[in-house]
């Protein structure tokens, strides 16, 4: 239950930070039907990335703050395993091809999506697969996303994924990987400096993502 509340609790904050309040998360709002990958066509960045900035040292002591039992890098690490990717940037070339890090490329086919729910907020997961050994080889079998969303003109498009070798039941719903929430966003459209500066207000919220420090 406490990993089931945590996360929900992330998903608003990601949602606060880019101006996102509604966390129904059903494609048919913002793309149509999707049966293919192109929802998420050009370059999408990991989220992580936005703490290649200076203004992530300030927002990582702000959250130490209010997290007994933390400094600012065991908070740093924290981030780092919630969202977690092994790779910094997936490119979407066309409605099946995929590029991670301008180097590895492989053809993905839909094979449908998986309703999900956290608590009161229902995830629709939509679900591609490739038989290309380099891409498996490197764990990324399975691709699960999340169609990307934002509340208002000015909100900031992002969405999660998840993706990995194990069947992709396994990725949605395993209480194993309640914490790990890979979010992306569009390379280019993010001033990192800022975003983060903004989430340095939210650093008591922040705080309570963290696992609690056993004595």
């Amino acid at each position: 239950m406490k990993n089931k509340k945590a996360i929900i609790l992330m998903m608003i904050l990601v949602g606060v930070l880019f101006s996102f309040s509604n966390l129904t998360l059903a494609a048919e709002t913002e793309t149509g039907a999707i049966n293919d990958l192109m929802p998420w066509q050009g370059t999408n960045q990991a989220f992580i990335k936005l703490f290649d900035t200076p203004a992530s040292a300030e927002f990582f002591s702000a959250v130490a703050d209010y997290a007994e039992g933390y400094d600012s890098q065991a908070v740093r690490q924290a981030f780092a395993e919630l969202y977690n990717a092994s790779f910094s940037e997936m490119e979407v070339v066309d409605a099946k091809t995929v590029i991670f890090d301008q180097q590895l490329k492989a053809e993905y086919d839909y094979l449908g999506n998986l309703n999900t729910s956290w608590g009161e907020y229902s995830i629709s997961w939509y679900i591609f697969k490739t038989a290309d050994q380099a891409a498996i080889a490197a764990g990324f079998k399975y691709l699960m996303f999340v169609p990307y969303h934002q509340d208002g003109e000015d909100g900031l498009r992002h969405c999660h994924m998840r993706y990995g070798n194990p069947n992709f039941d396994y990725l949605a719903t395993d209480p194993s990987l309640a914490n790990w929430w890979p979010t992306l966003f569009e390379k280019g459209q993010v001033n990192k400096e800022k975003i983060v500066k903004n989430m340095v207000k939210q650093a008591r919220l922040y705080s309570t993502m963290l696992p609690v420090k056993t004595k």
